[in-house]
Order: structure tokens, then sequence, then C-alpha cells
């Protein structure tokens, strides 16, 4: 004999409605997931910026050592072979301090241009929640909707 419509519409509105509902579920479910995977990358981003810092801290600090050592040498040399440590031999030692200390500076700048980036990348990916109760209930609003129609209009060719 077959179904009548109202039977058709109040099965098809429960399948939709179960539908509907699982694919909610299934969206949280991947919202869920994506949030874990976003704040590891945050933390992995976070991790690599301290490393890179550490690194960049002892290479400058290196680099401050040798400027000073080098200076060392050099008045050693100027006092060595009698030169007074004024005028030129003052500013030759200076500049090479100065010089140790800009390159520190360098190192630490692009070091932290490098921690701005790994941040910003990760921040990048932020995921966007794609679950909404809101929506699914319009959708499987619009969906029961227009089974209903269905089933209206399949009544009226069959009267």
């Amino acid at each position: 004999m077959g179904l009548d419509p109202v039977s058709m519409f109040v099965i098809s509105a429960a399948t939709q409605v179960a539908s509907g509902f699982m694919q909610y579920k299934e969206q949280k479910k991947a919202d869920k997931a994506e949030k874990r995977a976003y704040e590891e990358s945050l933390s992995i981003a976070a991790e690599q910026s301290a490393l890179d810092k550490a690194d960049a801290d002892r290479a400058a600090q290196l680099e401050i050592d040798e400027a000073e050592k080098t200076r060392k040498i050099q008045k050693m040399q100027y006092l060595k072979s009698g030169v007074d440590l004024v005028g030129s031999p003052l500013l030759v030692m200076e500049e090479t301090r100065r010089k140790g200390e800009e390159n520190a500076k360098n190192i630490r700048d692009s070091q932290s241009a490098r921690s701005n980036l790994y941040m910003r990348s990760a921040a990048a990916n932020k995921p966007v929640s794609r679950a909404s109760l809101t929506s699914t209930i319009a959708e499987v609003g619009a969906g029961v909707a227009g089974s209903y129609n269905d089933m209206s209009l399949l009544k009226k060719q069959l009267a």
C-alpha cells in the first residue's frame, strides 16, 4: 500500500532533525580539535621563540666578549709600542667596544623579529568556529518546512 503523505513527512522531518544534530555534534568535535591544534601551534611558537632568544643572548654576549678581548689587545699593543691612550688610539678602542655592542643589538633584534614572525604565523591560523546551534536549527527548520510543502503538494495531488 505505501505510506501516506503525513507519515512520510514525519519520517522525513525526524530524519532531518537527527541528521542536523549529528552534523552539529561533528562540527563541535572538529572545532575542538582545531582549537587544540591552534593552541599547540602557539605553544610551539612560544617555545621556539624562547629557545631562539636564549641562543641570541649567548651569541650577543659572545660578540660583546670578543669586542672586549679585541679592545684589550689593542690597548696592550698601543702601550707596548709606546703610544699614549689619548686621541686616535682611544677612539679606535671605543669604536671596537661600540661595534661589539651594535653587533650584539643586531643579533637580539634579529631574534626578536623572528619570534614575532613565529607568533604572528601561529596566530594567523586561529580557528573559526563552524558549529552553530542556531544555524543548525535554521537549516533543519528550512528542511522540515520544505518537506511539509512537499507533503502538502502530494496530499493535494492525491485528493
